[in-house]
C-alpha cells in the first residue's frame, strides 16, 4: 500500500490538510465524499501504482473533515468550492485529472464549470447534482440525501478508527465501505470530525446552483 507525506495548506482562514502520495509527471486530485477524508482513497492509488501509473497524486481533507480546520459554519456548496479553488492556486495545479465522489464529485465539476482549465479531465463517481425538476419536486420537503448523512457517525477517535474498522460491513455503493478493510493500521493518528450539518447546508443553499453551473 503506498503511503503518503501529510502537509497543510492555508487556503483563506483556514488550513486543509493534503495528501501527497509522490510521483512526478501527470497529476491526479482526488476528492472525498462527506464524512469521509482524503486518506480513504489509498486502495484506488495503489490501484493505480500497480497498473503502472507513475504521475504526482494528492488527496485532501475537506473542510469539517479530517486534520483540515472544522469552522462552525460555511458548509454550503460555494465554500467547498472556494476551497478547492484556494487549494490548487496554492499547489500550482491546472489541466489535471479530477476524480471525485459524492460531494467530493460535485465539488470538482463546479469547480470546472467555473474554471474550465482546472481539470483536463474529470472522473464523478455519484455526483451531487439535482436538476430544476427533481427539486420543484421536492419542495420544502427534507433532502433524503442530508437526512442520510445526518445519521452516519460524526466523531472518530482515530483515523485507524475511521479508515480500518474490521466490524464495518461492506455495503453496494459506498466506497468508504470497500476500502476500509484494506487500509493498515498504522495509519497517523488523528482525531476525525465530520460536521454534521453539512448536507443540510448544501442542500438549503447549493444544489440548485451547482446543477446549473455543471450544466455549463
Amino acid at each position: 500500500m503506498d503511503s503518503y507525506t501529510e502537509q497543510y495548506v492555508d487556503v483563506g482562514e483556514l488550513r486543509l490538510a493534503v495528501q501527497d502520495w509522490g510521483g512526478s509527471g501527470d497529476t491526479v486530485l482526488f476528492a472525498h465524499p462527506t464524512g469521509f477524508l482524503g486518506a480513504v482513497w489509498a486502495p484506488v492509488v495503489a490501484g493505480l501504482r500497480a497498473g503502472g501509473f507513475a504521475g504526482r497524486v494528492l488527496s485532501y481533507d475537506q473542510r469539517g473533515h479530517g486534520l483540515s480546520s472544522k469552522p462552525d459554519s460555511g458548509y454550503e456548496w460555494e465554500c467547498f468550492v472556494a476551497d478547492t479553488e484556494l487549494l490548487m492556486d496554492e499547489l500550482g495545479l491546472e489541466g489535471v485529472l479530477g476524480v471525485g465522489h459524492s460531494a467530493g464529485a460535485t465539488t470538482l465539476a463546479a469547480v470546472a464549470a467555473e474554471h474550465p482549465l482546472r481539470f483536463r479531465r474529470l472522473v464523478l463517481v455519484d455526483p451531487i447534482v439535482f436538476n430544476d425538476e427533481l427539486r420543484a419536486a421536492l419542495g420544502d420537503e427534507p433532502n433524503p440525501l442530508a437526512e442520510r448523512t445526518r445519521s452516519r457517525r460524526t466523531v472518530w477517535h482515530s483515523r485507524d478508527a475511521n479508515l480500518y474498522d474490521p466490524n464495518r460491513s461492506p455495503r453496494k455503493g459506498d466506497l468508504h465501505a470497500k476500502h476500509s478493510h484494506f487500509l493498515p493500521p498504522e495509519q497517523a493518528p488523528g482525531r476525525f470530525l465530520c460536521v454534521d450539518d453539512t448536507h443540510a447546508a448544501q442542500a438549503r443553499k447549493g444544489s440548485k446552483g451547482n446543477a446549473a453551473q455543471a450544466r455549463k
